[in-house]
């Protein structure tokens, strides 16, 4: 009997270098698809992130801005003082709940009774008005507030107004933007 004439049936090695190939290629392009999906991914988070961010901010701003009873610029940004609330008394109550803004280009911080918010917001060219005229004191009244903010690039104007009531206005003083406080009375 012969042994060597038995043929066994197996792979030349040819057809295991073309195998290898189409795995290697295979395998190449499910990496590079998953590179692809993943840095998508990756970019729409943080537009998400970003979005999320200026949306809060914006919220939180308007908000604040917009329900104050008095606005004052401070060195870096604005301090806002809630209206008083019901059954207590003004003097009391005004600087009580107190809103602290500060603006940087990378952040704002925002602090109610020195509890510290941060918006990841880059805020620049903050420009305070009162009756059209620029702020340029601290302390001074304000009744519109305009900044940039950078988003995807780009830089957006924002721009908030306040209308005061009457008999506020009536009490500032000759100079735009100076109030005097000590003229209410307790009702």
């Amino acid at each position: 009997m012969n042994v060597f004439k038995t043929k066994l049936k197996a792979l030349t090695l040819i057809d295991a270098m073309v195998g290898m190939i189409i795995s290697a290629m295979t395998v190449a392009f499910a990496i590079t698809g998953y590179q692809v999906i993943y840095k998508q991914f990756y970019d729409y988070k943080r537009m998400n992130k970003v979005t999320v961010d200026l949306t809060q901010f914006n919220s939180v701003f308007k908000n604040d801005f917009f329900n104050a009873f008095l606005i004052k610029k401070n060195n870096n940004g604005i301090d806002i003082d809630l209206p008083v609330k019901y059954g207590q008394e003004f003097s009391n109550a005004l600087y009580e709940n107190q809103i602290s803004y500060q603006f940087n280009q990378q952040y704002v911080i925002r602090k109610l009774n020195n509890h510290p918010d941060t918006f990841f917001v880059s805020c620049t060219n903050p420009i305070a008005q009162f009756l059209n005229h620029e702020q340029m004191q601290n302390s001074g009244l304000v009744d519109e507030l305009t900044f940039d903010v950078a988003l995807f690039g780009k830089n957006e104007s924002l721009h908030f107004q306040k209308q005061y009531a009457a008999d506020l206005l009536m009490r500032t003083e000759a100079e735009p933007g100076q109030l005097f406080l000590n003229t209410f009375d307790n009702k």
